[in-house]
């Protein structure tokens, strides 16, 4: 069965399954990626899209543009945190002609108007070191995150990383050299997130 289409084509994005709500529904979020449009951003997009799910509807969902990132990305790392009540859609690295440090957070609720709020870029929770094409997984209950794998970009040459980088939900990083073998722009499947 065919889903919702985006409004237009992407590549490099990431996808988050927000926690389901009081009226039974899952959102899911469409982040940045390469929509080839050359004149904007060199085709790297920082627009950030939503569609949800309700279990009693038939109909495709509408794809609708919420917010924006503060700084256009492709290849970057998304994740769920979970602080108190809340939570905070995480989005960190990623490329835009070079490998980003920057982290992006989205405070939310479990209700939609909290989606179209802005998201924050703290200076503090930066990475330790530039990464793209690396993969977010979370721990149980979602109070953090583990960052796997990745790829350094220089000038004329790139590493691939086998760092491993923790993100607790006070948004603080913690170092693991050397914990996986060196890979990038691999698939991560969790089960049981229950967040």
């Amino acid at each position: 069965m065919p889903g919702p289409e985006l409004p237009v084509a992407l590549y490099g994005h990431c996808m988050l399954t927000l926690s389901p709500d009081e009226t039974d529904s899952r959102t899911v979020l469409i982040i940045g990626g390469y929509h080839g449009r050359v004149d904007e951003s060199y085709g790297v997009s920082s627009e950030v899209w939503a569609f949800s799910f309700k279990s009693d509807s038939e109909s495709d969902p509408k794809v609708v543009q919420i917010n924006n990132l503060n700084q256009p990305r492709m290849k970057h790392s998304c994740g769920v945190l979970k602080v108190g009540n809340s939570f905070k859609a995480v989005v960190a690295g990623g490329f835009n002609g070079e490998s980003l440090s920057s982290v992006e957070v989205l405070d939310y609720q479990h209700v939609e108007h909290k989606l179209y709020s802005l998201w924050s870029t703290n200076v503090a929770s930066k990475m330790p070191f530039p990464l793209h094409a690396g993969r977010f997984v979370s721990s149980p209950g979602c109070t953090s995150l583990t960052l796997l794998g990745g790829y350094f970009s220089y000038p004329r040459a790139g590493v691939v990383s086998n760092t491993a980088l923790s993100l607790d939900a006070d948004l603080n990083w913690t170092v693991k050299n050397g914990s996986m073998l060196r890979r990038a722009d691999f698939a991560a499947i969790l089960f049981n997130r229950n967040c």
